[in-house]
């Protein structure tokens, strides 16, 4: 009969174990039975615990196999090209059914511009635009939009009894189209905008300009005054222009414009050439001014202009008439062909040398060129 007491038994609290033989037990102390480990118990835990952790391994591979995959998206397709132009036509084109592509255009140039958006261009086919068409004048240009002609010769845009024909935007540009009618000037130009290769005809003037603006590569004929006007302190930029048979000056520079003019044609003009008064001090730069009624370069009161490299020649008075308030200093006058003999050095006045130069008043001078004074000739009467 067994000894009663405590009871310890080391059998794991899952599966199934027989019990160990009756020699491996022991009695101790209180009659207590304890059981022996052995190294098959050992084992048997071991591999329990290795079953487990591969168990609990694979629950979250399960789960990543058991989520759904996501169905395969179309990328989007491209956006349609953007509109960069705007087709307008006189003959063939309809503001109210045109939408302003090439194979439908507007009528009018109000249409097209209306219809631009910065960076666009509204391109005129050959054609009269005018008043009878449909225009609004002034036709007014918006801002970085670009006016374009399909050539002079071939598209007019006809102001008549407008004070102007066309007036700019900030950085807007027109191009190649002829421009006329304007009843004080062709073009407008108080912006900071473009004119380029265009003819401007008959008007009052051609082009007045009160800002900075690009004038190049353009025809400006047969205005019945003067064919460039600035103003204000406008700082253009004038360049390879033909500025010529206008009723008029062929350049006026007035307040305190400082325009670089380089490259120019300026010839046949029924006054000057090119008048400076007031304060202006343009800069001329390889320009021709030949021919003109009146003297060539023609200076007053308190202008400065500086001639550079430039052909002034054959004016039956003068080639530069130097008619400044007294005292007001030396004009350069350097490196430019005059009719000869050239005149040299440095010219005060009064002086008087036909046909090349007058000067009025004492105290200013003309320099022609590095080296020593010029006697002054007196002008005889």
């Amino acid at each position: 009969m067994r000894s009663r007491g405590l009871q310890v038994d080391e059998r794991p609290a899952f599966g199934y174990h027989p019990p160990a033989p009756e020699e491996d037990d022991v009695s101790v102390g209180w009659k207590m039975k304890l059981r022996r480990p052995t190294a098959g118990r050992f084992r048997d835990a071991a591999a329990r615990l290795v079953g487990f952790a591969f168990v609990l391994g694979l629950i979250p591979w399960g789960c990543r196999q058991a989520a759904p995959t996501q169905p395969d998206i179309p990328p989007d397709p491209p956006p349609p090209p953007a509109v960069t132009e705007i087709y307008v036509d006189a003959v063939n084109g309809d503001d109210a059914s045109g939408s302003g592509t090439a194979s439908s255009p507007y009528r009018t140039i109000g249409m097209g511009l209306r219809s631009s958006s910065p960076g666009m261009s509204v391109i005129l086919r050959p054609g009269l635009y005018n008043a009878a068409l449909g225009e609004s004048f002034p036709i007014r240009l918006k801002e970085n939009v670009a006016l374009v002609g399909a050539g002079a010769d071939g598209v007019t845009v006809d102001g008549s009894g407008a004070d102007y024909v066309l007036e700019d935007a900030s950085q807007a540009r027109a191009e190649k189209l002829t421009v006329r009618g304007g009843r004080l000037a062709g073009v407008l130009l108080r912006n900071g905008s473009s004119l380029v290769r265009c003819v401007l005809r008959s008007n009052f003037r051609g082009v007045l300009c009160t800002a900075s603006a690009a004038i190049e590569e353009n025809v400006v004929e047969d205005n019945a005054d003067t064919g460039i006007y600035i103003g204000g302190s406008a700082s253009p930029s004038i360049r390879n222009n033909a500025i010529r048979r206008n009723g008029g000056e062929g350049v006026e520079c007035v307040d305190s414009s400082t325009p670089v003019l380089r490259g120019n044609e300026i010839s046949d003009n029924r006054k000057h050439g090119l008048v400076c008064t007031d304060a202006a001090a343009p800069v001329l730069e390889g320009n021709t001014v030949t021919r003109n009624v009146l003297p060539e370069v023609y200076v007053l009161f308190d202008a400065r202009p500086t001639l550079t490299g430039n052909v002034i020649r054959d004016n039956e008075r003068y080639n530069i008439d130097d008619a400044r308030s007294p005292n007001r200093g030396q004009l350069s006058a350097v490196g430019n062909t005059w009719n000869d003999p050239q005149p040299a050095g440095t010219v005060f006045g009064p002086a008087d040398s036909r046909p090349n130069y007058f000067i009025k008043e004492s105290g200013n001078s003309l320099k022609f060129s590095e080296g020593s004074a010029v006697p002054a000739r007196r002008r005889v009467p």
